[in-house]
C-alpha cells in the first residue's frame, strides 16, 4: 500500500475524463463567452434601462407592481448586502460608486447591491452552464 491516500468519494464524483484536454478547451471557451456576453449586458442596455424595474428599487420592494413580485434575485441580494458591514458598504460606495469600470450607469449610493446582484447573475450563467456540460454528448466519453 502506497502512502497516498485517495478519497473515494472526492475521486468518484468526476465523471472519467472530465479533465481532458478537450473539456478543458470546452470549459476556457465557455467561460469566455459566458463572461462576454455578461460584461455586454450588464453595460448595454445595462441593469436599471427600465425606470420601472431599479435593480435597487426591486432590491428593497419599491418597483412597480409586476416587476416587485420577481423577488428571488433580489431577495437573495438583499440578505447578502445585510451582512456587509456598514462601513464596508459605504467604502465599496464611495470608491466605485463614482468611478464604475466599463462604463456602467450606477447610482453611487447602491453600488454595493448593484455589484452583488451582477456576481449572482454571472454566477447562476456559470451554473448553468455547469449542468449544460453534464448533458452534452460533445464532452461524454
Amino acid at each position: 500500500m502506497s502512502g497516498v491516500h485517495t478519497n473515494s468519494r472526492v475521486s468518484n464524483s468526476f465523471p472519467k475524463g472530465c479533465f481532458s484536454i478537450r473539456n478543458m478547451a470546452y470549459l476556457f471557451v465557455a467561460m469566455s463567452v459566458i463572461t462576454f456576453v455578461f460584461l455586454i449586458f450588464i453595460r448595454d442596455p445595462g441593469l436599471d434601462d427600465n425606470p420601472h424595474a431599479r435593480v435597487s428599487d426591486m432590491v428593497y420592494g419599491k418597483a412597480h407592481k409586476p416587476f416587485v413580485y420577481r423577488a428571488l434575485l433580489p431577495s437573495i441580494v438583499r440578505i447578502a448586502v445585510s451582512t456587509i458591514p456598514e462601513r464596508v458598504k459605504s467604502t465599496i460606495n464611495k470608491r466605485f460608486g463614482h468611478r464604475i469600470p466599463l462604463g456602467l450607469r450606477w447610482p453611487p449610493k447602491h453600488t454595493t447591491e448593484y455589484l452583488v446582484a451582477s456576481a449572482f447573475m454571472w454566477l447562476s450563467l456559470i451554473l448553468f452552464n455547469k449542468f449544460q456540460i453534464i448533458k452534452t454528448p460533445f464532452l461524454r466519453r
